[in-house]
């Protein structure tokens, strides 16, 4: 036993790996004892017999330990701790110590990256103060274009949209259009997206899509019709396309396809017939030179039909 108050003292640099004490070792509860006397609970030492009302784990180990760590955590030394059992302590505090340096110094990165992110933008800001001299066009600097760049890139994270969309023609049009509209510019909310400016833009792809069938026409391209059903937002639709050599496929429309194939639960090739049947009307018959649908039993009685009005067609049904 020691009876020295200065003599178990252990120097951080020749502190031993925790790894090299067994878990009984380590066991620091077995070192107190838990004292019951007129109705109060206390907390003895086994080696000093200084007892206190509470004592947490990290200060049982504390005082256990030695100096450096006993003055840290603020609790008295004990000066009868064997020297196995005091450096088990000191390691486990060292062991508890490093963990926390770790963690601040995590903490204090964030901090730090989220100080400077704050700092650009308020010196970004600063340089669009009315009171400096110069055009608009200087002070529409390099700094406010990277603020704009962390925006958007921040959008597109955000919403989940594919990093290509930004290399789409569309994407630079409507960045080009932003600027040009001003800093008082309000984007849409998403009722007049999903409603007025959709059927707006479906208009025009329609028209544009009619011209350009127009002019394949009076160069006497035919097309191919291809047809099948789909679901969008939970509504059964059936799409129409078609095709010309080279080019990119063309949507004719949809039909809401909820009781297109169906008649009595059963599906209807007369429902489908009818549905291409329109599509070849609305382009004119003469414009139409092929048919191509899935093998189904339904979709090769549909073509079947077809082939019977119109002579002319090629009529495929494909795996």
């Amino acid at each position: 036993m020691n009876t020295n108050s200065t003599s178990t003292i252990t120097p951080i640099s020749e502190i031993t790996s925790v790894s090299l004490f067994s878990e009984e070792e380590l066991d620091f509860s077995k070192e107190y004892s838990l004292i019951n006397k007129d109705k109060k609970c206390s907390i003895k030492c086994n080696h000093c017999k200084n007892s206190w009302s509470s004592l947490n784990t990290t200060h049982k180990r504390a005082h256990l330990s030695d100096n450096v760590f006993s003055k840290l955590y603020k609790v008295k030394l004990c000066v009868n701790v064997p020297s196995k059992t005091s450096k088990a302590a000191v390691a486990s505090l060292k062991l508890l110590q490093d963990k926390r340096n770790s963690k601040d110094s995590i903490k204090s990165q964030v901090d730090s990256n989220l100080m400077h992110i704050t700092t650009v933008e308020s010196v970004t800001q600063s340089e669009f103060n009315p009171k400096r001299k110069g055009t608009i066009s200087e002070k529409f600097n390099v700094a406010a274009a990277t603020i704009a760049d962390r925006k958007v890139a921040n959008y597109i994270f955000s919403s989940k949209q594919s990093f290509n969309s930004c290399d789409s023609l569309a994407f630079y049009e409507m960045i080009r259009a932003v600027s040009e509209a001003g800093p008082g510019y309000t984007a849409p909310k998403s009722s007049i997206i999903s409603g007025k400016l959709l059927d707006e833009q479906y208009s025009a792809i329609k028209e544009t899509n009619a011209r350009f069938i127009e002019r394949e026409s009076q160069l006497g391209h035919g097309m191919t019709l291809s047809s099948d059903s789909c679901t969008i937002t939970k509504q059964p639709l059936t799409n129409y396309i078609c095709k010309y050599p080279n080019r990119q496929g063309i949507s004719l429309g949809y039909d809401d396809a909820t009781e297109l194939y169906q008649a009595g639960g059963i599906k209807d090739a007369n429902a489908v017939y009818e549905g291409l049947k329109t599509k070849i009307e609305e382009v004119g018959p003469s414009n139409v030179t092929a048919v191509v649908l899935d093998n189904a039993p339904v979709m090769l009685a549909a073509l079947t039909l077809l082939a019977v009005l119109y002579s002319h067609l090629i009529v495929l049904g494909i795996i």
